[in-house]
């Protein structure tokens, strides 16, 4: 069974039938009380860098956006992600589109942005499912938040940055964690 398909069948077994207003909730309380814990240091060392320099910061991940976009938006980060299906107020236990994972990042980035624009494109990841994404970058990092960047390359250059937070890995240990732990707690 691959990635996605996994992902899939247990979002429909936790969260199908659940109220979309009562999880997206939920997943505000868990942005603003635990997500700060579980990014890594090195990651938001890099998106502040980036932020502070004027450079667009873009988070594409295949975890559910519902709780990534509350975590970044204020930061000013725009968040592509995996967007689940919702009728009538109630999560289906599907997706809205394919899982952000693999060459479906590249999809969205691509639909969203027109890459010729930028004259630099920094990426960072950590799975395999980055690296097609790491492939549209002038600078890609991956397995590690470690980077030099000269003060110079930011002046009068338009830029994006695609991140890949390696705070999740396949089923993502956020996911996991709202499962097995804490989602009754919100």
């Amino acid at each position: 069974i691959n990635n996605s398909k996994a992902k899939e069948n247990l979002t429909k077994l936790f969260f199908k039938g659940e109220n979309s207003i009562v999880f997206n909730q939920k997943c505000d309380s868990f942005a603003k009380k635990e997500l700060d814990k579980i990014v890594m240091p090195s990651a938001k060392k890099a998106i502040q860098s980036h932020l502070k320099n004027g450079v667009k910061v873009v988070v594409v991940s295949a975890s559910f956006e519902n709780y990534l976009i509350p975590y970044f938006k204020p930061m000013g980060v725009e968040v592509l992600a995996t967007k689940l299906k919702v009728k009538h107020n109630k999560i289906e236990g599907s997706f809205d589109g394919k899982n952000c994972y693999g060459n479906e990042k590249v999809n969205r980035i691509k639909e969203r942005f027109n890459l010729a624009d930028f004259q630099e494109i920094f990426a960072y990841g950590d799975t395999k499912g980055d690296k097609p994404m790491l492939s549209l970058a002038t600078q890609a990092f991956y397995k590690h938040f470690s980077w030099k960047l000269q003060s110079n390359l930011f002046v009068n250059l338009k830029k994006w940055i695609a991140v890949s937070f390696p705070i999740m890995n396949a089923l993502t240990q956020i996911e996991n964690w709202f499962i097995a732990k804490k989602w009754q707690a919100f």
